[in-house]
């Protein structure tokens, strides 16, 4: 898995930092940073999960409140 740290410059001069990778499905993920050595942190880290077999997808991996709660009433 190759991910990548692209620069954007904003039309105040700024710049953001947009680190991207795609999963083992084939799907982009990816998130701005202001810094970065936090792109590349971040990057790293789901690197990391990938070859350790412990990423979790960003959206099924997020559970509300109420649906935990009606399940873990459920059981």
């Amino acid at each position: 898995m190759a991910g990548s740290i692209t620069v954007d410059v904003l039309s105040d001069g700024s710049k953001r930092y947009r680190s991207r990778y795609r999963d083992a499905g084939g799907r982009q993920h990816e998130k701005r940073f202001t810094r970065r050595v936090e792109a590349q942190r971040w990057l790293d880290e789901q690197t990391s999960a990938i070859v350790t077999q412990t990423w979790t997808a960003p959206e099924p991996g997020r559970v509300t409140v109420e649906a935990w709660t009606a399940q873990w009433l459920a059981a």
